[in-house]
């Protein structure tokens, strides 16, 4: 069976964002190598941080890891401002109307992703360890989100659970391993 693919016309949004160099659409970030889409819920948040330091760990671990490129609620300044500091050499498209968001079907947060038991202990774990972090981004009412895609393929996703449903290096390895050998 064949796996979900993107439209032609998803593939010709023209894009703008981060470190995108010559790619103004974004089919032309895509090709024969699988690629990794992040949705981010809080570009800034806790959350967020924690992700990002797990991708760059598993980057420098990993050579064989897809490429990352993040997607987020905001503009393509806050997006220079933020991974300036936080990731420089990530790519990732400012998406300030959820275009994306929606067409690539991002699920909506419930109350129950805000009231999970899971949620408090991760975030006072995280405050602690990221003890210079301050509230920023715009928060969206959606779950954080990866796709692995090639060309126009879906080749896997995952949604978070809940809020605080970071997946860890080896649910991402083991996960990720058979697209990419």
């Amino acid at each position: 069976m064949r796996n979900p693919t993107l439209s032609t016309l998803l593939l010709k949004t023209p894009v703008d964002g981060y470190n995108l160099g010559e790619a103004h659409k974004l089919g032309a970030l895509l090709g024969d190598i699988p690629v990794l889409f992040i949705f981010l819920r809080r570009l800034g948040g806790i959350f967020c941080l924690a992700l990002i330091a797990e991708l760059k760990a598993i980057k420098e671990q990993y050579q064989f890891f897809p490429e990352v490129v993040f997607i987020y609620g905001g503009t393509p300044e806050e997006g220079a401002l933020f991974f300036e500091r936080h990731w420089r050499v990530a790519k990732a498209i400012a998406d300030p109307n959820k275009y994306l968001f929606y067409k690539f079907e991002v699920k909506k947060a419930t109350y129950k992703a805000y009231l999970n038991p899971h949620l408090f202990r991760a975030y006072i774990k995280l405050v602690w360890k990221y003890s210079e972090w301050k509230k920023k981004g715009t928060s969206l009412p959606y779950l954080t989100t990866l796709f692995l895609l090639r060309k126009d393929e879906i080749l896997w996703r995952y949604t978070y659970n809940h809020l605080a449903d970071i997946p860890s290096q080896s649910h991402l390895i083991n996960n990720l391993m058979p697209f990419l050998v």
